[in-house]
């Protein structure tokens, strides 16, 4: 993960120094207000309990004037991790539901920098066999800033890859706490909608 962020950092630092020499335009004429649907269908790479486990990820919204977006998105685990017995026995999933606030620089560009931010609701459970009683509660309440890559591939879609921070809060089930579910968290994804594409 350190790496990533590194790597990351060079990427995002040598965009920020040079910038795109290739303008954009809309698929459509600039109005004064602009709002285009999207969707959003990826994948996430994280841990839980320090063991690396992978997210589906689907959501929706709205971008408004190329710049900002606010919309729904809805996580899920789906390999199964294992918790230690002095914890609890058995396999621990996550779902989060969250609203998903981003800010884009460099919209008009090919390749442009995003800076997602969602705050949520998360839920914990325990699947398989479960030889002692489950304790706490498996609600808890989070907050995942970060920052993406995306680039232009097609008027209708986007590929963006980066990665972000979850800082998790109130979590208390079977011995699991905060520090347990607060990761990083690496993100790549394809968004569907009407966005800038190349002059040709």
């Amino acid at each position: 993960m350190k790496s990533f962020g590194t790597l990351l950092f060079v990427i995002l630092f040598a965009l920020s120094s040079t910038g795109q020499i290739k303008p954009m335009d809309h698929l459509f004429k600039d109005r004064q207000n602009e709002y285009s649907p999207y969707l959003t269908v990826g994948m996430q790479l994280t841990q839980l309990w320090f063991t690396p486990t992978f997210n589906g990820e689907i959501g929706t919204g709205v971008l408004i004037n190329k710049t900002f977006s606010i919309g729904y998105d809805y996580t899920k685990s789906f390999l199964n991790i294992f918790l230690p017995s002095s914890k609890q026995d058995g396999q621990i999933e996550m779902t989060k539901n969250a609203l998903h606030l981003e800010y884009t620089l460099w919209p008009k560009q090919k390749i442009h920098l995003s800076f997602p931010l969602e705050i949520g609701m998360g839920n914990l459970g325990i699947k398989g066999i479960a030889t002692s009683k489950i304790t706490g509660k498996p609600g808890f309440n989070f907050f995942e800033p970060g920052v993406v890559i995306e680039k232009n591939f097609w008027k209708y879609a986007k590929f963006g890859i980066g990665a972000k921070y979850r800082y998790a809060f109130n979590v208390d089930y079977c011995g699991l706490g905060s520090s347990d579910i607060s990761r990083f968290t690496a993100v790549l994804f394809v968004k569907f909608g009407k966005f800038t594409f190349p002059k040709h």
